[in-house]
């Protein structure tokens, strides 16, 4: 699998799991997001205060608002634009009709990797 990565970034197969590395746990400020660019696919990973990581597609489909700079709280993330509400968990719109994708996350190490489907 070729894609587009940010320095620092790499891909990992295990079984049929792809796992990308985007980077280091401590980069993503507690309670915030940060958004890392893969190919044309943009992954905001969140570190909610209460407990983990979270990742979701990065982009509101609203109005393309930039998620990773939303308010995050346990187990939402509300687009700084509009305030549409999205779930971490799943990426459902919790007031709204609209979805972003979810990413399966795990921290390896200090590192955190995303499933890529």
């Amino acid at each position: 699998m070729t894609l587009g990565m940010e320095a620092g970034m790499s891909a990992v197969t295990i079984g049929r799991a792809h796992w990308l590395r985007l980077g280091r746990v401590k980069d993503v400020g507690l309670g915030q997001g940060r958004c890392f660019k893969v190919g044309d696919t943009q992954i905001a990973v969140f570190r909610p205060r209460e407990a983990g990581l979270r990742a979701t597609g990065a982009v509101c489909p609203h109005r393309a608002g930039p998620l990773a700079q939303g308010i995050v709280g346990r187990d939402t993330v509300i687009c700084p634009f509009h305030g549409y509400r999205f779930s971490l968990v799943d990426g459902r719109g919790l007031d709204n009709d609209f979805s972003v994708a979810s990413y399966r996350v795990e921290v390896r190490d200090g590192e955190i990797f995303v499933e890529l489907r």
